[in-house]
């Protein structure tokens, strides 16, 4: 499927013929403890996100993208395989996790800049897990870099899901570490919060 077709498609129809293509499936898309994932080791993956992005902003009045804490959701190299292997034929030298990282980071940057060409009042930000070593280890989002560097995001709102007396992960240590990530000019840091755990001990290990 080429970068044309996939513009003049929805994401529906796109997602509903990879399912349907057995040489797809399994590749663009990837099941994975029975819910099914995009790939993002594929550029065609990439695309699609970004036009689906795009095709959001032209149709409707909204102030920007928001783009949830959904990236890798496993570290088994049998995810993405197949795109990996290729990679390394084609002369590829990065480690597995770092270039999950980087297909994570190229979908990232051209989800901003497509935002801003389409409405450049518009922001682009993304709300990751609240604990940085997960975030960043295992599923493979670089929110040292999207931070820091600009052309990635307007703003960055982890998920901080946790009590002051979390055993683990303490409310205001989570809030310290991120606050400590250098950003980047005009990138701002919001904390996101549960309202479900509101009047909730939250103890937990």
């Amino acid at each position: 499927m080429t970068t044309s077709e996939l513009q003049k498609m929805d994401m529906a129809y796109a997602l509903r013929q990879w399912y349907e293509d057995t040489a797809l499936r399994g590749q663009y898309i990837v099941e994975y403890n029975g819910r099914w994932y995009l790939n993002p080791a594929y550029a065609e993956v990439r695309d699609l996100i970004v036009y689906g992005a795009r095709e959001i902003l032209q149709r409707y009045d909204v102030d920007g993208i928001h783009m949830d804490d959904y990236f890798y959701p496993t570290q088994d190299a049998s995810f993405d395989a197949d795109a990996y292997a290729a990679y390394r034929a084609e002369g590829g030298t990065m480690s597995p996790e770092n270039w999950r990282r980087e297909n994570l980071s190229d979908l990232v940057s051209r989800l901003y800049r497509m935002t801003k060409r389409q409405n450049p009042h518009a922001l682009f930000g993304i709300s990751p897990a609240g604990v940085l070593n997960t975030v960043y280890a295992k599923q493979y989002a670089d929110v040292y870099r999207w931070c820091a560097e600009p052309g990635f995001v307007d703003y960055i709102l982890p998920q901080i899901y946790f009590g002051f007396l979390h055993g683990s992960s303490p409310f205001d240590k989570m809030v310290d570490q991120w606050f400590a990530l250098p950003r980047a000019s005009g990138v701002q840091l919001y904390v996101g919060l549960a309202i479900y755990k509101g009047g909730i001990a939250d103890d937990t290990w």
